[in-house]
């Protein structure tokens, strides 16, 4: 549900969704239903993204599979912005503002992790940012019929340096894509009724 969530987000900000030409806006039904179509392959992907953690600036495969996941939606990807960094762009089907939704792929080196580690981890839950951030996009690349605008996804790498971020601006990614206000998610613990 966070990616319906996240869809809901960046969908109001993109502009006015319209429903076939009738003047109606989309519904969170229409989200929701989207979202429930891809929920299982979502999880298998949150998934699989944690049980490869990788160090910051060193993001190759998760790089790979976000561009993999980007371009089977239908988005235009760019790859190796700011290191190993991905920008996929959707195009609505009208005219509209450019924003953005950014997520982390990194994870955790063993020096950071509190008591030590022996390996990288995602334990800042960047796993579940770039899930997310892919579910957003797959749900309005459906949707893209309805969207007016431009949203720009941005998966930054190393964030876990503080060197990523600035590795995507100094690329010009922004200046490129033009993002009028950037949409991020970030999770934290809570209890849940079931665990995925």
């Amino acid at each position: 549900m966070a990616a319906a969530a996240g869809a809901g987000t960046v969908w109001g900000a993109a502009g006015k969704a319209v429903a076939d030409g009738w003047g109606r806006p989309v519904g969170n039904a229409a989200v929701d239903a989207e979202v429930a179509r891809l929920e299982a392959g979502l999880i298998e992907l949150r998934r699989d993204i944690h049980r490869h953690p990788e160090l910051p600036g060193e993001e190759r495969r998760t790089a790979d599979l976000v561009a993999r996941e980007l371009r089977a939606a239908g988005l235009t990807v760019t790859t190796g912005v700011g290191g190993h960094g991905v920008v996929g762009v959707l195009h609505g089907a009208r005219p509209g503002r450019t924003v953005a939704y950014r997520a982390d792929m990194d994870a955790v080196p063993p020096k950071d992790i509190v008591g030590g580690g022996e390996a990288a981890a995602h334990l800042c839950g960047h796993d579940i940012h770039t899930t997310v951030a892919l579910g957003v996009a797959k749900v309005l690349a459906r949707l893209r019929r309805h969207l007016s605008g431009t949203v720009v996804f941005l998966f930054q790498p190393a964030e876990e340096s503080l060197s990523g971020a600035r590795a995507l601006i100094e690329a010009g990614v922004l200046e490129r894509t033009r993002v009028e206000e950037i949409h991020a998610l970030h999770c934290g613990p809570s209890p849940s009724a079931g665990s995925r």
